[in-house]
């Protein structure tokens, strides 16, 4: 247990995450409310007490959650969490097109733009940005189809309710993410087979290699149709053909 607490002292990921902790504390204890600062405030609730809390949760998990197997399940239970608030967040979308409705009566807050349960839809859309890397991490770690075509479900369900959240910044911020992560893919460079990997088709090197270079290709056409696609958008910005994307209607 301590050789396993020392590997996470020393990795970069929670040296990051604790120093801006400790500054985050440092900033509150030094400013003009440190009530304020500790406690933030109803709507909020960014404060000293809420990050240490964060904090800890950040590292039991690491401490607790050891294999790759009890991750899997870590993040599938949240990804089923996440799915139960889109059911929420798709009834307010229902109620605000029928207000009238059984529906509309049972939900909170029913409208065009939702916020499932957590009351904002800026809170929901980054919410969501965090599941789709979970559920896409889910889907490539299944070994069954059926199970990668379910979670697949589950991924365009979500992007669904995310778009209809209409938080202009995280669908921006989704769209240069995944532009970025294009760019990596496509403009990295491959290693180069030796000759007897060549002459042995079964070498798994080769096969990885082969992979790759598949995953980079495909990279490549994306990057190109995305940056087509951005070039249309720029030249056609007519509000009667954008206004019927959900997210971009705003």
């Amino acid at each position: 247990h301590l050789q396993h607490l020392r590997k996470i002292s020393r990795h970069p990921i929670f040296i990051a995450v604790t120093v801006f902790a400790f500054f985050y504390l440092i900033a509150g204890v030094f400013g003009v409310n440190f009530h304020n600062s500790f406690w933030s405030n109803f709507e909020r609730g960014e404060g000293i007490f809420q990050l240490i809390h964060y904090w800890l949760f950040f590292a039991l998990a690491l401490i607790l959650i050891k294999t790759k197997i009890d991750w899997l399940s870590f993040l599938k239970t949240s990804s089923i969490v996440s799915i139960l608030i889109c059911l929420y967040a798709l009834g307010q979308l229902i109620g605000a097109y029928n207000p009238e409705g059984l529906i509309a009566k049972s939900v909170i807050a029913a409208s065009a733009r939702v916020s499932g349960t957590l009351g904002n839809p800026s809170y929901l859309a980054a919410y969501l940005l965090i599941h789709f890397l979970f559920t896409l991490i889910i889907i490539f770690s299944e070994k069954y189809l059926w199970k990668q075509i379910v979670w697949l479900g589950v991924l365009l369900f979500q992007i669904f309710i995310f778009l209809n959240t209409g938080t202009r910044g995280a669908i921006l911020g989704l769209a240069a993410g995944i532009f970025i992560a294009l760019c990596f893919l496509a403009l990295r460079r491959q290693k180069q087979s030796t000759l007897p990997e060549i002459q042995n088709p079964k070498n798994k090197s080769v096969k990885i290699i082969e992979k790759k270079s598949r995953v980079q290709t495909t990279a490549k056409i994306i990057l190109g149709l995305s940056v087509i696609l951005l070039v249309v958008f720029i030249f056609t910005l007519n509000p009667q053909i954008w206004k019927k994307v959900p997210g971009l209607n705003r």
